[in-house]
């Protein structure tokens, strides 16, 4: 809680020079986040990579594993995950068997959420 009030205080003093506002909190999220740091995770589990050879793509939510029984994978897919849509763009909804690596598959939609990725899950 102080360290917030600190924070607070520094900020308001320098809200008249920006050049060195942004340099000071640039340092102090540099020196913060190695202070900090978390090491990397290590897993045994075996990676898949999920693609359609040719689009950013994105799937699943904390809590939805994407693929079922039947190695059946649902993802979104775009050319770009960067770049914040536009409301008249549209993604690909797809399901990939991943035993064969095909898109057996794949639409066009408006619909979608960046954050929660497809919720729904293959029965």
């Amino acid at each position: 809680m102080m360290l917030k009030k600190i924070e607070n205080i520094v900020s308001e003093k320098l809200v008249k020079v920006p050049f060195l506002k942004n340099s000071i909190k640039y340092i102090y999220q540099y020196m913060w986040d190695k202070i900090t740091s978390v090491p990397p995770v290590t897993t045994n589990w075996k990676m898949k990579e999920i693609t359609n050879d040719e689009d950013d793509t994105f799937f699943g939510y904390f809590d939805k594993y994407p693929e079922n029984d039947n190695s059946l994978v649902l993802f979104h897919s775009t050319p770009c995950t960067k770049i914040k849509p536009k409301k008249v763009d549209t993604i690909k909804v797809c399901v990939k068997n991943v035993s064969t690596n095909e898109i057996i598959f794949s639409t066009n939609t408006k619909a979608f959420n960046w954050q929660q990725g497809i919720k729904s899950a293959l029965a």
